[in-house]
């Protein structure tokens, strides 16, 4: 829910707009993808506030995990 709500796809980035989030919360949130399913991201800065950007190479196995859950009107955030 939360990717299609709140994921957006940029060329071969996937970001997750944690902006409202504060720097420890998405730390913490990091660390999560990370331990639970392999996924590294870096922090963005989005104007004057910060987001995850999924790196490269973890975008495509996020797309692998969401992709059975997503709404088809939200399928075109996996293209």
């Amino acid at each position: 829910v939360w990717f299609m709500d709140d994921g957006t796809k940029s060329r071969s980035a996937v970001y997750l707009n944690t902006q409202q989030f504060t720097i420890e919360e998405q730390r913490m949130l990091q660390m999560l993808l990370y331990k639970a399913f392999a996924i590294t991201s870096s922090f963005n800065r989005d104007k004057e506030y910060i987001r995850l950007r999924v790196s490269t190479e973890s975008t495509k196995r996020l797309k692998t995990i969401v992709d059975p859950y997503v709404c088809p009107c939200f399928r075109y955030k996996l293209l």
